[in-house]
């Protein structure tokens, strides 16, 4: 009897001489995919001769099937396109799976409510590489990784002893695909053009960096799949994306606590309403080559080899107006703080106003490399592999032509005054900002705020790399009738981890002291257009040109004494490194009843792990 989980069961007969081997080639088919072909067929204008879809799932469905434990296999194909190639983005569709976000980016995963710290990631069951942005966690950030490069997704949410220690929540395998998944060369591809429903413009649009760019470009991937001969074949795969999108964010701080001004947390007051504009976009690119090679008619020798490539750059611009959290005033004579249900009104002297940015150029590459040696028979199943892979993540903003971020508040610094009006849940319809003598100040006129700091924010240089050795041993037998597997095999992974992080502020020295201000700074291209929650354009001043300014004159940004300790202490304090030798050893042995459910399951695993780390 042969069988496959969503093909018709067939009984075949077979004639052995002594001594004799006999090969049969077995196709199994579906009546419900393909019709019986067992007499006279008459087939429709159009005929389904081959699913993608069909044989993806299939596969996922027999690896979940007959699986020790709690796991869900999905095929890559079963839910559609996968915006930017994102894996995360496609794993948020799988029971017990929760994903983390960046904004709108999804960048990891946990399995049954625990962290993602706690979340083993694997590719062909080899861990990899990851040199995670948010600095020495264990999370695995998914940017760095391209669904194009996967046949199927196997998340384990209840450890055995066979599944690696370090994944205490579950663990995500990430298969590749295989040349031996088609019967046949079958060429998949598509282009595809992607943008925000706000701005899905083919010419160039205005940016944050004081540039111009093309919102909307140009997209594609495929995947080969060449069986050369039936015991060799090779699977190339290749993606690039580009997503642009726009974020026009009203962030509002309310106070329930401030002392002296009646707040209370029935009735807070609106203490700050910040407006942010930050248009970003992503490129993805990833490429793939798998080989498969068919030793035995019961062994084969895999080859797989990833390269991916991952590039953010967000344009933040920032305007924050706030009253304070002080109720008295700050000059003799002055008002206090007063609020009600639609209003919040600053004492004098406590309000505040300034610009500000937050731009980023995050890149991430990954290069990987593993090797996999599969037998199987009624009775063994042996897999060995080995793999060695890198990771680089790193951060830029100076040398990319700009300050990460700039400090700036309003020329004028005593009586100042800040009022809210006709508050609604995303901010005041109304802001006005009063000097000392009640003279109303401009907040769309750059000349009315001064420019005091600026900063290159944290640089980043992470570096990941992994190397490992894996054996698995199961064998199967009959006893007292009953199928029970013994399973036994170990690990030798290394892991070396290093950070380094440099932060570097700086103190504006205008080169004429009359003029201060943020206005020589004036953004020239990204200017014009409204604001989505003020209706009207916001004048930003551009890090860039400061940039470029300070390579005309190098003392236009200086580092005073406290700036360059700060400096120091950040690139000491930032640097971390530890290198992990990890050595397992697993025993395991699970008995099936019932139509191969699971009976029982018993095991234990040994793993020693030696860190070093300064």
């Amino acid at each position: 009897d042969t069988f496959y989980s969503g093909l018709d069961p067939q009984q075949i007969v077979l004639t052995l001489a002594p001594g004799q081997a006999v090969v049969r080639d077995i196709s199994l088919t579906s009546r419900a995919t393909a019709g019986d072909k067992s007499g006279v067929v008459k087939l429709d204008p159009f005929v389904l001769t081959a699913s993608k879809l069909t044989e993806g799932e299939a596969l996922a469905t027999n690896e979940q099937r007959f699986a020790p434990n709690i796991k869900n296999v999905v095929s890559t194909d079963a839910f559609g396109d996968v915006p930017e190639g994102n894996i995360a983005e496609f794993m948020r569709f799988l029971p017990g799976v929760t994903v983390g976000y960046e904004d709108e980016m999804p960048t990891a995963v946990s399995i049954r409510g625990f962290g993602g710290a706690m979340t083993n990631v694997m590719t062909d069951g080899a861990t990899m590489a990851n040199s995670a942005r948010i600095g020495s966690s264990r999370e695995f950030d998914f940017i760095q990784v391209s669904i194009n490069n996967v046949s199927r997704i196997e998340v384990t949410k209840v450890p055995t002893p066979a599944n690696p220690a370090s994944g205490l929540s579950g663990n995500v395998n990430m298969v590749s695909k295989n040349s031996f998944e088609r019967s046949r060369a079958q060429l998949n591809y598509r282009l595809t053009f992607s943008g925000h429903g706000a701005n899905l413009k083919l010419a160039e649009q205005p940016f944050p960096f004081d540039t111009r760019e093309r919102p909307v470009k140009l997209g594609f991937d495929f995947d080969y799949t060449l069986p050369v001969t039936k015991n060799f074949g090779l699977v190339l795969t290749a993606l690039q994306s580009f997503t642009m999108t726009n974020q026009d964010t009203a962030n509002t701080t309310w106070n329930a606590t401030a002392a002296g001004t009646g707040a209370t947390p029935s009735r807070p007051y609106l203490q700050t309403h910040t407006l942010l504009e930050a248009p970003k976009w992503r490129d993805r690119n990833s490429a793939g080559l798998k080989l498969d090679w068919r030793v035995s008619p019961n062994s084969v020798l895999t080859l797989g080899m990833q390269a991916n490539y991952y590039r953010y750059v967000n344009g933040n611009l920032q305007r924050t107006t706030s009253v304070g959290t002080t109720a008295a005033p700050a000059i003799a004579g002055g008002v206090p703080l007063t609020f009600g249900e639609n209003f919040a009104r600053s004492a004098a002297g406590r309000g505040t106003a300034g610009f500000g940015s937050n731009f980023l150029h995050d890149y991430a590459k990954t290069l990987s490399a593993n090797t996999r040696y599969r037998y199987q028979s009624a009775e063994w199943l042996i897999d060995a592999g080995a793999n060695a892979s890198k990771s680089i993540t790193w951060r830029r903003t100076i040398a990319k032509g700009h300050f990460n971020s700039f400090g700036s508040g309003l020329l004028a610094t005593t009586g100042v005054r800040v009022n809210f009006e006709d508050i609604r849940p995303e901010g005041p319809g109304i802001t006005r900002v009063f000097d000392a003598n009640n003279r109303e100040l401009d907040l769309f006129d750059l000349r009315n705020f001064r420019l005091n700091t600026a900063s290159s924010g944290t640089y980043r240089n992470y570096t990941d790399d992994t190397a490992g050795l894996d054996l698995n041993v199961k064998r199967s037998l009959s006893l007292f009738k009953v199928p029970v597997t013994l399973q036994g095999g170990g690990l030798l992974g290394i892991q070396d981890r290093d950070h380094r992080r440099e932060s570097l502020g700086y103190t504006y020295n205008p080169a004429n002291p009359a003029d201060p201000t943020l206005a020589p700074f004036a953004m020239q291209v990204y200017r014009g257009h409204p604001n989505y929650w003020v209706q009207q354009p916001i004048p930003w001043a551009s890090p860039n040109r400061m940039v470029e300014a300070w390579g005309g004159n190098p003392g236009l940004f200086t580092q005073t004494a406290a700036q360059l300790v700060a400096s120091e202490q950040a690139r000491i304090n930032g640097s971390e490194t530890f290198k992990e030798i990890t050595t397992g050893l697993y025993l395991q042995s699970d008995a099936r009843l019932l139509n191969n459910r699971l009976f029982a399951l018993a095991g234990v695993r040994f793993e020693r792990i030696h860190t070093k780390a300064q």
